[in-house]
């Protein structure tokens, strides 16, 4: 289970511990994916959120600000994705993404 893990990562940390997780777990093995919300050009603004470069971001921790179907084509070359869900979080009226992933 990893939870606001792999998208508070530098991308190369990222990619580096999703091979791992492919190598430890096993076969059939299940890997349960919580991401932090998406945050959109006009939340960056108005949040004074600091991009380090492109869609790495400085919010007090490192943001990997993929889109979701960004994140579905980088776990496809790892797992095969098994279930998506939208998570609502009405304190901060956002979405998080929780992805059950195979080591298929």
């Amino acid at each position: 289970m990893l939870s606001n893990i792999i998208d508070n990562l530098i991308p190369t940390d990222t990619t580096e511990v999703l091979k791992e997780i492919k190598r430890i777990v096993k076969p059939h093995g299940k890997i349960l994916v919580k991401l932090n919300p998406f945050i959109s050009d006009k939340q960056i603004e108005e949040w004074n959120i600091k991009i380090i470069d492109d869609n790495f971001l400085d919010d007090g921790l490192f943001l990997w600000n993929q889109t979701t179907e960004e994140w579905k084509e980088l776990f496809n070359k790892y797992f095969c994705i098994k279930s998506y869900k939208d998570i609502y979080y009405s304190k901060f009226e956002q979405y998080n993404r929780l992805f059950l992933l195979s080591n298929d």
